[in-house]
């Protein structure tokens, strides 16, 4: 009896999965390397690696996420995913590969959401084919189509399995009953805020009807006491960063916000265009303005329908159904009403609605900046109800051929109404070779990656720069999230115009709270690289086919600068390019002062070779490289005229500054190698090369 029932869940699952594989099939294929978009999806799948990153090297540091620098607890920006990640650690830890882990999250939400809402239905009617049904309404549910995003929402599984366990508990206690009620309600915890919201509120709902209606057993008590302890430590633990930012993410909430994104009453009849049917049907309601894909909010004919014939079928349920079918029905209502907002807007009417009174007492309920989310809620209680409908429906069809063809005929409705299509999907570019330069370097530091994206431009690109943070493991000024802080907004608006001058001395400040580096992609700012690289505290590090990396001087501008008496003269000339006017050493910190002139075009291949000479002419260390501010063009970004003056510090130690003697100036093409003739006085000098004494 047992394997046979095994059996018969074995085939549901598969039917499930065969669905999804149909809804994803685009995404099959190349779920290793692509997402459904690159904003949420990607931003997701980099929450989800971070959140095993950290988690493996140090817990504690889990909420201090790359992004956002210099703001602390920027995981808590968004939601944390804890659970997902979890469940996708094998997939990550065995493949490496994030997007991989996403994918397989994203196919998991999808199908245990139907094997959730199956076994509830099916332990509270003891029908197979009524709990099918309600399983695949459920996983197609049109709402989904709208959120598919949005993992944190449709991760839902948690919502049914949790009210099954309390049901379980409920009806006969044991610790194997008390665990799995307390690992549902954890896992719903762990998934998302909100979904720990709705489970929360559907548990409490059903405990307090279960208690109510049917007969109290003594016995689970203590194992709810228990579990309600254990649930608060876990989200005591959780909570702490969240309190950390709160006044700025209430600052985000605002009423006009929060109004936006409430639900009118036509969005109930809205579907996403991505549904074939259900949206071609609904494509009136979803042209009003102001309409967003959060408020796509139609619930479907079918569900609805038999989500009614359930209603009509209470009287005759039994034991826990019937508290079970009233927290599906006060879940339908309330997630209706709560998806409403604060104002129910009906043409030209805003009626103030309970919502609002709540909202002005409790702060905190602002957290929520969708209103319309709440309509999980009512996807929940219809899809539950449907179930119930559907066992009465059914059960009233004696033959079994006949309920056979009614089943198929319900479940071809279900996939005409829910199935959906996927947009073009988005392929993620290679890996650049700065990411792999920059997990080279040493050092706990910040980047700020140029162009910044920052509202009221869309942010979502600054989710690949998020993503190349696993690879390189730097701080990141950059980021994207529900919520950008202030200091991003102003940073991102100061350097909009790079590489003009306020935009420069603003990197300049970032590189005096720990921003050393400036990853530039260089396709936008093609024909500006002359600008970019003449400033002098920006020092070109590497570059790659499309990326210029850097680095943000930060040296104080009383090592940098020398007054020009203090100039020694020079007139030495290097081919017909360039010429050295003068020098000077200073010993603390150890640093040499060049003075050049441009005379003449082609100096675009050119570097200054510098080497610290001992008493015996051997080279102690040297600083070959184009002028700091010159980039990977040489000089050839001066025009003929132009003087240049540049500092070169030491690269050891101060204290082995006492070995050198002298120092070996020259110019060469870098791309050969080749050394240019040097003159003097229009005389050629012996070597290629100038000596001059480190103590003048």
């Amino acid at each position: 009896m047992k394997g046979r029932r095994l059996a018969r869940h074995g085939v549901v699952a598969a039917a499930y999965l065969a669905v999804e594989l149909a809804v994803f099939a685009p995404l099959i294929p190349p779920m290793g390397r692509a997402l459904t978009d690159l904003s949420d999806p990607l931003l997701n799948a980099w929450i989800m690696a971070w959140d095993l990153q950290a988690l493996l090297r140090d817990p504690r540091r889990l909420f201090q996420a790359p992004p956002f620098f210099p703001y602390a607890n920027t995981l808590a920006f968004s939601e944390h995913l804890l659970g997902l990640s979890l469940i996708a650690a094998p997939i990550q830890l065995g493949t490496g590969n994030p997007i991989l882990a996403y994918n397989v999250a994203l196919l998991f939400a999808f199908w245990s959401s139907a094997m959730g809402m199956y076994h509830l239905v099916r332990r509270l009617t003891g029908r197979l084919d009524a709990a099918f049904l309600a399983g695949l309404l459920y996983a197609l549910a049109p709402y989904r189509a709208a959120h598919h995003l949005h993992l944190h929402l449709l991760a839902t599984a948690w919502l049914p399995l949790t009210v099954l366990a309390a049901l379980d508990h409920l009806r006969r206690p044991s610790p194997r009953r008390e665990g799995a009620l307390l690992l549902a309600a954890l896992m719903a915890l762990w998934t998302s805020w909100h979904i720990a919201a709705f489970a929360g509120i559907l548990l409490g709902l059903y405990l307090v009807l279960a208690l109510g209606l049917g007969p109290r057993n003594p016995r689970a008590l203590p194992g709810l006491l228990r579990i309600g302890a254990a649930l608060g430590l876990a989200a005591a633990a959780l909570l702490p960063p969240y309190r950390e930012i709160r006044a700025l993410t209430l600052s985000f909430r605002t009423s006009e916000v929060i109004r936006y994104f409430s639900a009118r009453p036509t969005d109930f009849l809205a579907a996403s265009p991505l549904l074939p049917w259900s949206g071609r049907l609904t494509a009136p309601f979803r042209a009003r303005p102001g309409i967003t894909p959060e408020h796509y909010l139609f619930p479907g004919i079918l569900t609805t329908a038999m989500a009614l014939i359930g209603l009509l079928a209470f009287r005759r349920l039994r034991g826990a159904a019937r508290p079970a079918a009233l927290t599906m029905a006060l879940a339908v209502l309330l997630g209706v009403g709560l998806a409403l907002g604060p104002v129910l807007e009906i043409g030209p009417y805003a009626l103030p609605t309970p919502y609002g009174w709540a909202l002005e007492r409790l702060e905190d309920l602002r957290w929520m900046r969708v209103p319309a989310r709440w309509f999980a809620l009512a996807v929940w209680g219809l899809t539950g109800l449907a179930g119930l409908g559907a066992a009465a429906l059914l059960g009233r069809i004696s033959r079994s051929p006949a309920r056979a063809a009614v089943l198929a005929l319900l479940a071809l409705g279900a996939l005409v109404e829910g199935f959906f299509q996927l947009p073009p999907l988005g392929f993620l570019p290679d890996l650049p070779s700065v990411y792999r330069w920059l997990a080279s370097q040493p050092g706990d530091f910040a980047i700020i990656a140029l162009p910044m994206h920052v509202l009221p431009d869309p942010e979502y690109p600054e989710a690949w720069r998020m993503y190349g943070t696993l690879f390189h493991g730097k701080r990141l000024v950059n980021g994207y999230s529900g919520l950008t802080p202030p200091l991003t907004q102003i940073i991102g608006r100061k350097v909009a115009a790079f590489p003009t001058e306020e935009a420069a001395r603003t990197l300049a400040e970032l590189g005096r709270i720990g921003v050393r580096m400036a990853i530039v992609d260089m396709e936008h700012y093609r024909d500006r690289r002359c600008e970019i690289v003449r400033w002098p505290f920006l020092h070109p590090l590497y570059e790659d086919e499309r990326h210029l990396a850097l680095e943000i001087a930060t040296y104080p501008k009383a090592l940098t600068a020398l007054p020009a008496a203090e100039w020694i003269p020079l007139d030495v000339r290097f081919g017909q390019t360039l010429a050295l006017r003068g020098y000077q050493v200073k010993a603390d910190p150890p640093r040499l002062f060049l003075r050049w002139a441009v005379l003449g075009p082609g100096g675009r291949d050119l570097s200054a070779a510098v080497h610290f000479l001992d008493r015996e002419g051997q080279v102690v260390a040297q600083q070959d490289g184009p002028p700091p501010g010159s980039g990977f063009v040489g000089f050839g970004c001066w025009p003929v005229g132009a003087e240049i003056q540049e500092v070169r510090f030491f690269p050891n130690p101060p204290e082995r500054w006492g070995e050198i003697r002298r120092i070996r100036l020259g110019v060469y093409r870098w791309a050969s190698g080749t050394p240019l003739p040097a003159f003097t006085g229009g005389d050629p000098l012996p070597t290629s090369f100038l000596e001059v004494p480190a103590s003048p």
